[in-house]
């Protein structure tokens, strides 16, 4: 029960970090739209998730692992299927310089925007698991 509760507190303050970072990804700024989205990510990825990784674990091993992540932007995916507020779209990156170093801005259709969402929010939660443990 704790760990479910850790998950879901990591997971709320995730999505709501990760909205502020991708302008694609949205939960209409309500409140119980990211609880019932924390809510539902969190119940896929303990339900759901396990399930389809072991279907996917021998594409995942001739993949060497890079099928876990189409994984997790299938559990994105489905939250956004349960969840009426919740949304993830289209985005164009504007693009960053700092110091030298100059990313060019990137027009993100919606599977890369599933992507990048999927990439950001996996590393802010798996921060926050790291530091809560």
């Amino acid at each position: 029960m704790k760990t479910i509760i850790r998950t879901l507190l990591i997971n709320t303050a995730a999505i709501a970090i990760s909205a502020r970072v991708i302008s694609g990804l949205s939960y209409n700024n309500e409140l119980a739209t990211l609880f019932l989205t924390s809510l539902a990510l969190t119940l896929v990825n303990l339900l759901v998730k396990p399930i389809i990784k072991l279907l996917m674990l021998p594409l995942n091993l001739l993949t060497l692992g890079l099928l876990a992540w189409l994984v997790d932007m299938l559990m994105l995916y489905i939250v956004t299927l349960i969840v009426p507020g919740f949304r993830i779209e289209a985005f164009k990156f504007t693009g960053v310089s700092f110091a030298g170093v100059i990313i060019p801005e990137i027009f993100f259709n919606r599977f890369f925007s599933f992507f990048a969402s999927s990439f950001i929010l996996s590393l802010i939660s798996s921060f926050f698991h790291w530091v809560a443990k």
